[in-house]
């Protein structure tokens, strides 16, 4: 396993015809701090507007349905509490990620996509940039990922990708991406949202259980509330891992799989409206490093 410190990223969300999602960090470790934004031009907090599906902030209200135990949806996402305080601090320079999707013509308050895509182009020259063709879709979908380090996965044009995409939300929206090559197996999965898995009725598979670890850090002031950092642990090619916000690793061996954990939090007696109280923005890509 290495783990390593990353560049704090600004962060952006802009929101155009289709679906439009572009999140990236401001370097702040706080849920509540970032807002919605109902035009759909830029803007500096990340939050829902009525014509993007995926915010990288918390901004919810403190009635939501979230809490501590984030496994609602799958028994990958258990919570485990310990009674030490080890937490280890955020690193200097956080490991973080930023992403952007357009899909045209649908519903980012109720998305649910199973498409077969072929990749039309793609670019690792600023960050990986996808365009595919997927005939369900009225329109070519842009997915982009700027991570460091670069992500530059094994891909060819023509190849054949299996995306699955999840949008929706109570106020806020919440997003899930997963991309499959067809040869080749697991390319690329992300989690942006108030809980590791979408609730029901959404199915969507995380490419190994994931399960949070509460307890380790004591809960910080955090503008809307006490913020306590969660860890996620996860088990791959025989390594157990945990890691907070702030942290990447490559994981399970030669070659691992990549993970960026940009956020994972959960926030205490919120103060601020239309809050939820976790959120988590997790990253993980198969990327053939050591």
């Amino acid at each position: 396993m290495r783990i390593s410190a990353l560049t704090w990223l600004p962060l952006t969300l802009l929101g155009i015809a289709g679906c439009v999602i572009d999140i990236t960090t401001e370097g702040d470790d706080e849920v509540g701090d970032t807002g919605s934004s109902s035009d759909t031009g830029s803007s500096s907090e990340t939050g829902s507007s009525s014509d993007t599906s995926s915010s990288s902030d918390t901004g919810s209200s403190s009635d939501t349905g979230s809490s501590s135990d984030t496994g609602s949806s799958s028994d990958s996402t258990d919570s485990t509490d310990t009674s030490t305080d080890e937490c280890p601090p955020v690193p200097e320079m956080p490991a973080d990620f930023s992403y952007q999707i357009e899909i045209p013509d649908i519903d980012p308050w109720d998305a649910d996509l199973t498409w077969s895509c072929s990749l039309l182009a793609f670019d690792t020259v600023d960050g990986l940039s996808l365009s595919l063709d997927c005939p369900d879709s009225t329109g070519p979908v842009s997915i982009s990922v700027l991570a460091d380090p670069m992500l530059i996965p094994p891909l060819s044009e023509g190849a054949l990708i299996n995306l699955r995409y999840v949008s929706e939300g109570p106020w806020w929206f919440n997003s899930y991406l997963r991309l499959d090559l067809e040869v080749g197996g697991h390319l690329l999965t992300l989690i942006d949202g108030d809980s590791l898995l979408p609730p029901e009725p959404y199915l969507f598979e995380l490419p190994f259980p994931i399960s949070t670890v509460s307890g380790v850090c004591t809960p910080q002031p955090a503008g809307c509330g006490d913020l306590e950092r969660l860890g996620l642990a996860f088990e791959l090619g025989g390594e157990a891992v945990v890691m907070f916000s702030g942290d990447h690793a490559i994981v399970g061996g030669d070659p691992g799989t990549d993970v960026w954990v940009g956020e994972a939090g959960h926030l205490y007696d919120v103060l601020c409206t239309d809050t939820p109280a976790e959120w988590f923005r997790v990253l993980i890509a198969n990327t053939g490093q050591e």
